[in-house]
């Protein structure tokens, strides 16, 4: 009798242990910083990767897109074709929303400046009402970031890999919480009080 009580209270502590804190302190902007974890290993192992700063450590975990190019221009639509590209040729791409669809190349990614990254916003599981089609996945999680310049990014994770990243649209908060209060089935990290 005596073991089975030690084993269950062995248990407690350990799903103690591995549960986030509730009182994560906020950095001097305001925000929850880099370093904040959430418990769920999907969503910490990207967060490691940015609070790391290193674009190449942010890159290594996307997951890319195989997308056929098209040669006429449509909103939203497929990557266009480059200059030699057949029309359907099928491309490495990670999709990226910002005041309209976009793709970053695979070929390109070395380019990439990083997600420039200064705080966390918040951390929430992806609502099956999040939008969504062919070419931009939803994910299962969404990392919400403030940047350098006091814009925002959300970073959409699955399987602990980033499958799109979104630039929501100006610098005040409005947009990036009407996409929080449309995508969001559960929130693991809310944003902060304001």
């Amino acid at each position: 009798m005596n073991f089975r009580i030690a084993s269950l209270l062995m248990a407690v502590v350990l799903l103690s242990a591995c549960q986030p804190s509730n009182t994560v302190e906020l950095n001097e902007q305001g925000y929850y910083p880099l370093a904040t974890r959430v418990g769920v290993n999907d969503v910490d192992v990207v967060l490691g990767a940015i609070e790391s700063g290193v674009a190449s450590n942010v890159t290594a975990l996307f997951r890319y897109s195989t997308i056929p190019c098209a040669t006429i221009v449509a909103l939203g639509g497929p990557p266009q074709c480059r200059a030699g590209e057949a029309e359907n040729t099928p491309l490495e791409v990670l999709p990226a929303l910002f005041s309209e669809g976009s793709y970053f190349r695979k070929d390109e990614i070395s380019n990439w400046q990083g997600l420039d990254a200064e705080s966390l916003y918040a951390v929430f599981e992806i609502s099956e009402s999040a939008y969504s089609d062919a070419y931009y996945p939803a994910g299962e999680y969404g990392i919400a970031l403030i940047r350098a310049d006091g814009s925002s990014v959300i970073v959409r994770v699955a399987g602990g890999s980033i499958v799109r990243v979104d630039y929501p649209a100006g610098p005040s908060f409005d947009m990036l919480n009407a996409i929080l209060a449309r995508d969001t089935s559960e929130m693991l990290l809310p944003p902060p009080s304001r």
